[in-house]
């Protein structure tokens, strides 16, 4: 009948009324299944929202914008550790190009002193967790070791272009491999005590997603540094590839001597240290939770050297590493 159809809509329309719009009252007048009036609030709230971009593509753009700044940043950082890795294979090229050029006057004793100069780079362990845990903080924990290594890698470059000349005897004397093989032994341990200072600092200088990069740095870059300092310093060295391709008319000897082309190397060293020592800023070092304390630091460092030796997937390792040259031995 009409009157209980009408009683029964009236009574959903104030269970509706109450649970939704409790100032309304059970009314069926103004119950809100009548068409709602927007309110002039409601209206500038929607043609507000009509105007701005909606949250999940502001919030893209901003994504996007840190993305882009990361990538930037990671750029400028991967521009960075190329060329301190490449000047760090520099020395190493230049010790490859020193045999060369005293083939037919070094003895095999020599020879195999001379060999030894390298050695810093595989001893590199020893020192490692002191060059991490020790610093200055008001320096930086990287730059600490990075600015004075690299200061006196190009210091000693530049200076000893005279000695080294000499010490190569080139008027055909007996040359003085002592000598030469305690100069490359301290430009490798300096140069190692670089590689960790910069390998540390690569993990802090690269994003997160990006840090894996530092491997492919340090390979490109030292063998970048090799080639241009042994190949590079042999072809401009050499009299023949001179005349061949540099100069409109022979001459005499090569177009840059061992002394000149080392101290070259030296200046580009320093000019590299006053590069990052002013125009690079390193990040505030994490003191761990407390103020810095060098000792607890170098414990913590050796403390986690000596756990990883412990693990046999290292240990399997270094017994590779330690045998494969064996049999490259008699080539």
């Amino acid at each position: 009948p009409p009157f209980s159809l009408r009683r029964s809509v009236e009574a959903l329309a104030a269970r509706r009324c109450d649970a939704c719009v409790p100032s309304l009252g059970p009314s069926f007048e103004s119950c809100s299944l009548q068409p709602p009036q927007s309110s002039p609030h409601r209206q500038s709230s929607r043609a507000m929202r009509r105007r701005s971009p909606p949250a999940a593509e502001r919030a893209a753009r901003q994504a996007d914008a840190r993305a882009a700044a990361t990538r930037g940043r990671d750029f400028r950082a991967v521009g960075l550790l190329l060329a301190l890795y490449t000047l760090q294979g520099v020395p190493m090229g230049l010790s490859g190009a020193v045999p060369l050029l005293l083939a037919g006057r070094a003895t095999y004793k020599m020879q195999s002193l001379f060999s030894l100069a390298s050695l810093p780079f595989s001893l590199k362990l020893l020192w490692a967790p002191f060059v991490d845990a020790a610093y200055v903080p008001a320096w930086g924990r990287r730059k600490t070791w990075l600015v004075p290594t690299q200061l006196c890698i190009g210091a000693t470059m530049v200076l000893s272009r005279t000695n080294i000349e000499r010490w190569m005897a080139p008027d055909g004397g007996e040359p003085r491999v002592e000598a030469l093989t305690a100069y490359f032994f301290a430009l490798y341990f300096l140069c190692a005590t670089q590689d960790v200072a910069v390998d540390g600092w690569a993990l802090t200088m690269l994003s997160p997603a990006r840090v894996g990069w530092t491997s492919t740095c340090n390979s490109v870059g030292q063998s970048l540094g090799y080639a241009l300092s042994y190949v590079g310093f042999v072809a401009l060295h050499d009299e023949a590839f001179c005349n061949a391709y540099l100069r409109r008319e022979p001459a005499r000897g090569g177009a840059v001597s061992l002394g000149a082309f080392v101290a070259g190397c030296g200046w580009a060293f320093l000019a590299a240290t006053a590069a990052v020592a002013f125009c690079r800023r390193e990040a505030s070092p994490d003191a761990g939770g407390g103020a810095y304390d060098a000792v607890r630091e170098l414990k913590r460092a050796y403390a986690s050297a000596l756990a990883a030796l412990r693990l046999p997937p290292v240990r399997s390792l270094a017994a590779v590493l330690l045998t494969c040259m064996a049999a490259f031995g008699c080539a």
